[in-house]
């Protein structure tokens, strides 16, 4: 079987019987790459998958970045499904007049055929930030490479530090940097 959407996914994982997990791009019809997507595909019938649900979880306001992505688009071992919930590090830059970005992992629940957006869980701060101050350089850096999931928290590995959230609040407990050398 075959599916064609707009937009691909770089990275496929199993999430159940007969679905897959995929992080990716999202496109335009016209082929224009338009940001990190993550879609839920039914391919319980080989000879025709499809595409059950979608969602772009990174909206700020209602708008969506200017450019998005997530490293699991490069490397496998950032992404960690564990007991339903897909973790998702990623990276978000706004352009138009505020020059933000934001840093941080998706927390996407799956559930039967269906995704939901549970959290962002953001190293540094708590939203997008303006990329000309002190802390909004430190976010830039601060993008996970690693998420671990250990007891109930969730650890994001940063080139900076190590972030530290509760599974069950999702609340930001601590921020480790790493000493400079």
């Amino acid at each position: 079987g075959q599916l064609k959407i707009p937009g691909f996914s770089s990275y496929l994982h199993p999430v159940g019987e007969g679905l897959l997990l995929g992080v990716g791009q999202d496109a335009s019809l016209e082929g224009r790459v338009e940001g990190l997507q993550v879609s839920l595909f039914d391919v319980s019938d080989p000879t025709d998958p499809r595409r059950v649900a979608q969602i772009r979880p990174l909206a700020e306001d209602g708008r969506d970045p200017d450019y998005s992505w997530s490293p699991v688009e490069r490397d496998h071992r950032a992404f960690v499904f564990y007991d339903g919930l897909a973790l998702i590090p990623y990276w978000a830059h706004w352009w138009d007049g505020d020059d933000k970005n934001d840093a941080g992992v998706v927390a996407i629940e799956v559930e039967s055929a269906d995704l939901f957006l549970e959290d962002l869980l953001r190293p540094v701060a708590d939203g997008p930030i303006q990329r000309d101050t002190q802390i909004g350089r430190r976010a830039e850096q601060a993008i996970p490479e690693r998420v671990i999931i250990i007891e109930d928290r969730i650890y994001s590995i940063t080139r900076v530090g190590i972030a530290v959230h509760e599974i069950d609040t999702w609340d930001r407990v601590e921020f480790v940097e790493y000493p400079v050398r």
